[in-house]
């Protein structure tokens, strides 16, 4: 379960949270869930969504304030509200609430995955990954920042440059980077059913059923040290797609 205090990064599919919440003849919003995850972890405790988008590739330009997130309504939803702020990397930006925030978004690493980044700065604050209804090897971008670490051979840095228009609506050009695949070798990364079974047998994972929705929990340090260790020997848990 999720307590006071607790760190929690969260993706949930709000579609098929309300359709079964419809099913079952409750009514819920994007800021009544929102709300409830907040009371959960409280002032002490920090929520995290993600807001990545794709502009600042695709469009060559991110608007700190004006771009939504690919994350859906949730995601979308936080980026409005006063108690939640937004981080500062341009593709891989994250919406967050709680007592992290100010930390978090002080961060302006230009590395997406990179040491100093903010996906780094919640695995060594121990951080807990939350997923209802979504799989766990969909979008679990966390991945990459394992595979920058292990230095895998099928990805490598590439760096974007853009239009960045920050919070106070000032315009710069700015570059970043990322660990991208490298097409001639890899179609994509996976991690496997095997890792999943392994992460709930040996308590790594709690698995529920929450109204037909899976929900599952585990904390990103420990899945960390998994990937870093897989990916150095025999890659059984997370599979490069050629």
């Amino acid at each position: 379960g999720i307590k006071k205090g607790d760190k929690i990064v969260l993706v949930l599919d709000f579609l098929k949270f309300y359709l079964v919440a419809k099913k079952n003849k409750k009514k819920i919003i994007t800021d009544d869930l929102i709300n409830i995850f907040v009371d959960l972890v409280g002032d002490t405790g920090t929520l995290v969504f993600n807001t990545f988008s794709w502009d600042f590739i695709k469009k060559k330009k991110f608007d700190y304030k004006q771009t939504k997130s690919i994350g859906g309504s949730l995601s979308n939803r936080s980026l409005l509200r006063h108690d939640f702020k937004r981080t500062k990397h341009p593709i891989y930006s994250f919406s967050v609430f709680g007592k992290h925030q100010k930390k978090m978004c002080k961060i302006n690493s230009t590395d997406s995955f990179g040491s100093s980044s903010v996906f780094v700065y919640m695995i060594k604050n121990n951080f807990k990954y939350l997923s209802v209804g979504v799989p766990l090897n969909s979008g679990f971008a966390f991945v990459h920042v394992a595979e920058q670490e292990a230095k895998v051979e099928y990805r490598y840095k590439k760096y974007f440059s853009g239009q960045y228009i920050n919070h106070f609506g000032e315009s710069e050009n700015k570059t970043c980077s990322m660990f991208v695949r490298n097409t001639k070798l890899s179609k994509g990364t996976r991690s496997t059913k095997m890792f999943y079974n392994y992460l709930v047998d040996k308590k790594v994972a709690k698995k529920k059923i929450f109204y037909e929705l899976d929900v599952n929990i585990f904390d990103l340090m420990k899945v960390h040290k998994l990937m870093i260790k897989d990916l150095k020997s025999k890659r059984q848990f997370i599979t490069n797609l050629r």
